[in-house]
């Protein structure tokens, strides 16, 4: 098929946009990439089988495009944290003016999809980026964040901020009960250079919020397809994705959770076992071909493409 895919590319951060060309070239489509910025001379690319983005705005330009047009979102749209307020309001606005002018859509938060009376929307997750994945290269310096890495016993990578009130909690809490065994890198590390800050951690640890039984963060497939050692809040659906206590460990609490770090901190052989098993079952089921080859079934199946 012929994509015209339309995002922000090599914008610096996750590779996610260049993950998902990549997937669908090695599928056998041609896609035709172009900047949102330019998203408005997407029309000179036609003939094409559907269009594909993610944040555009430019709606003038999106009608004007008279192919299928393919939606797949990634964040969060809704959270009940008044901390975030101005945030989702700002995405379900993009929300309810986007979606009359969309056929299809895929959307990492199955919370909204489920609260969806269009008939529009599929919960469809992100991936791992296949080009990275693997155990990290051990190098000893991350070059990103600008820090020597001697091993540390637990890693956080994430925003703080950026997941409301209760991820401030779990940042701050874990600070305050580990000390310097706890790392937290906010921001600014991606690729390779994370793929040697987790090879350097003993645990890697995600945050309480924002999850749910139907959305969690993309972290978990980056950080398994990366060769982490992962603890992760349950999550009804994600545990349709790896099993517990063999490629992932789940904690109910944040009681549980330290309970948890107290048990595997001792025990790097086992460490070892389930992280390797999460990397292998992250190749084999989780990276984006596998989503882009879900999607693009999907468009076919759904709007006869």
């Amino acid at each position: 098929m012929r994509i015209i895919y339309i995002a922000r590319f090599d914008a610096g951060g996750n590779e996610d946009e260049n993950a998902i060309a990549h997937a669908l070239t090695q599928l056998g489509h041609d896609v035709q990439c172009i900047r949102e910025s330019m998203g408005h001379n997407a029309y000179r690319l036609l003939p094409a089988s559907f269009v594909l983005f993610h944040k555009w705005s430019d709606l003038k330009s999106l009608r004007r495009l008279p192919i299928p047009k393919v939606l797949f979102y990634f964040d969060l749209v809704d959270w009940p944290d008044p901390t975030l307020e101005a945030r989702c309001a700002a995405r379900r606005k993009w929300m309810e003016e986007t979606l009359p002018h969309v056929d299809l859509g895929f959307l990492s938060d199955g919370d909204w999809v489920a609260r969806d009376t269009t008939g529009k929307l599929v919960w469809l997750p992100q991936g791992a980026d296949e080009r990275t994945a693997g155990f990290g290269a051990n190098s000893g310096h991350c070059t990103l964040c600008n820090a020597s890495w001697a091993g540390t016993d637990l890693l956080f990578t994430g925003i703080s901020g950026g997941g409301g009130q209760d991820r401030i909690s779990f940042v701050e809490e874990m600070k305050s009960r580990y000390g310097r065994q706890f790392t937290h890198i906010p921001s600014g590390i991606h690729g390779r250079a994370l793929a040697d800050a987790i090879a350097h951690a003993r645990i890697v640890v995600a945050p309480d919020s924002p999850v749910s039984d139907k959305y969690w963060s993309n972290r978990v497939y980056l950080m398994l397809g990366l060769g982490a050692f992962l603890l992760h809040p349950y999550c009804e659906r994600l545990a349709q994705h790896y099993q517990d206590g063999r490629e992932i460990i789940f904690y109910r609490s944040r009681e549980h959770l330290h309970a948890l770090i107290d048990y595997y901190l001792p025990k790097p052989e086992l460490r070892q076992e389930i992280a390797a098993a999460g990397l292998r079952r992250t190749l084999r089921e989780h990276t984006y071909t596998h989503r882009v080859r879900a999607l693009v079934q999907t468009v076919q199946d759904r709007l006869s493409i």
